[in-house]
């Protein structure tokens, strides 16, 4: 495969051979244009992952999402939760590491739990991230559905 800055030397030296254009036209190659194009296209691309959990939560027992590895902690991540349950007697906790091995409490990614449904949305900059969620109702089991969504800026 042909390199992009071969591409544009050809592209360049056909446009000085070219009898038939004018100096109105607009060269990609020497408004540099590509290059940029290149960029926007490279930082668009954007590494997505998702976890799914479904599960039945017995009173005051806890259970904990998948653990969402970004590769590098030097990005900033998106990260959304959705989902339903039950019951809205639930503790929704959004944990984040740089080692995988100790865990803290992400405060300012706020979960909503409005009626049956969980939202929440953050910018983190953490290379692990899971959700770990506690019921917290009294006498019932809590069925829980919940998908956490995060791609790198």
């Amino acid at each position: 495969m042909t390199s992009l800055s071969t591409k544009r030397q050809i592209a360049y030296h056909a446009s000085l051979n070219s009898p038939h254009e004018s100096a109105n036209q607009i060269n990609l190659n020497t408004d540099e244009l590509e290059s940029k194009m290149d960029t926007i296209i490279s930082h668009t691309s954007n590494n997505t992952s998702s976890n799914h959990l479904t599960s039945t939560i017995v009173v005051g027992g806890t259970v904990t999402s998948s653990i969402t590895n970004f590769s590098t902690s030097t990005d900033i991540h998106f990260c959304q939760v959705v989902g339903t349950t039950t019951n809205s007697d639930i503790d929704i906790q959004v944990l984040v590491s740089l080692d995988n091995i100790t865990y803290y409490k992400l405060p300012q990614f706020n979960i909503t739990t409005l009626g049956t449904l969980i939202y929440g949305s953050s910018d983190i900059n953490f290379q692990y991230f899971k959700v770990r969620i506690t019921n917290t109702h009294p006498t019932d089991s809590i069925d829980i559905d919940l998908i956490t969504i995060s791609k790198n800026k």
